[in-house]
Parts: C-alpha cells; structure tokens; sequence
C-alpha cells in the first residue's frame, strides 16, 4: 500500500511567474515535455525558493517500498500528509534527495526521443505525474538510467491555497 509521510513546506517562486532561464536549449536537455511553460519540482534548481511573495509548497514522500521506509526513517520522517481541502496536488516529481530526475538530470539524444514517445504524454503542464503508478513506475526508470544519484524517491506536492 502506497502512503504519503510528511517531509514539510517550502517557500517557492510563483509559478504563475515566467521563467526565463528555461529556454529552447535548456528544455531540450531535460525536460521530457518541452511545452511546459514553467517546470516544477521538489529541485530549488528547476523550480528555485523564492522571497515574498512566495508561494507555500507541501512537500510529502511516497512510501512503497521497505528503501523508502528507511529513507523516512533515516531524515526523522513519520508524519502522514492530511491534504486539506484548499490544496492544488501540483504531481508527484522523482528526486534524490536534492536531484530531480525528471527535470534536471539531461537526456541524451540517443535516449530523449524513445523516453519522449514513452513518457510525455504522462506528464502535466507542471512537467510532473498525476499518477503514482506513473511515477513510481519512472523512478525504476531513473534508478538504472541515473545509477550516480540512485536511489530515487517519488515526491508529492502540493501549492497551499493562495
């Protein structure tokens, strides 16, 4: 059974915000769906922490496995998320820690289009899965693809009502 503990809050740039920094080049490297307007992510690289007027981010990680208890458990963690009704689910981002491997970890372009084809259409306007399957499912993915910053964990977030 799939569970979420509560890693805690962040104060993140608007994402209603323009980024900049997310040019043609950069999306082309990391971003699997290069029509997103702003990436998010739990990565302060990809989605950067910002001063007021900020927005308020919960930050839950997904329990699945007997690794991600223990991840949980080494960093203190055993709190589960109580999602209140005024919170927008952004989706669920796959990081190791600090890393996003979804959204900061380049594609090669010997991989990019076979991942592309694969997993574009399952990600959201936020470049993130809607699904934990989905995500859980890319974290696999991420474990063998990415061995350097392995293992992955599968990371919730939500944006606290504005």
């Amino acid at each position: 059974m799939v569970r979420t503990l509560l890693v805690g809050t962040e104060a993140r740039v608007d994402p209603r915000l323009a980024d900049p920094t997310w040019d043609a080049a950069r999306r082309e490297t990391y971003l699997l769906r290069r029509d997103v307007e702003r990436p998010l992510s739990v990565d302060p690289a990809v989605w950067p922490s910002g001063p007021p007027p900020a927005v308020t981010v919960v930050i839950g990680l997904v329990i699945e496995t007997s690794n991600d208890e223990a991840l949980a458990a080494g960093q203190g963690i055993a709190d589960e998320v109580v999602v209140d009704a005024g919170w927008q689910c952004l989706g669920f981002d796959v990081a190791d820690g600090a890393i996003s491997g979804l959204s900061n970890c380049g594609y090669d372009a010997d991989e990019v289009g076979a991942l592309r084809e694969r997993w574009a259409a399952r990600l959201n306007a936020h470049g993130l899965f809607d699904d934990v399957e989905e995500a859980l499912a890319f974290r696999a993915l991420a474990d063998t693809r990415v061995r350097e910053h392995a293992p992955f964990a599968v990371v919730a977030m939500w944006l606290v009502a504005m």
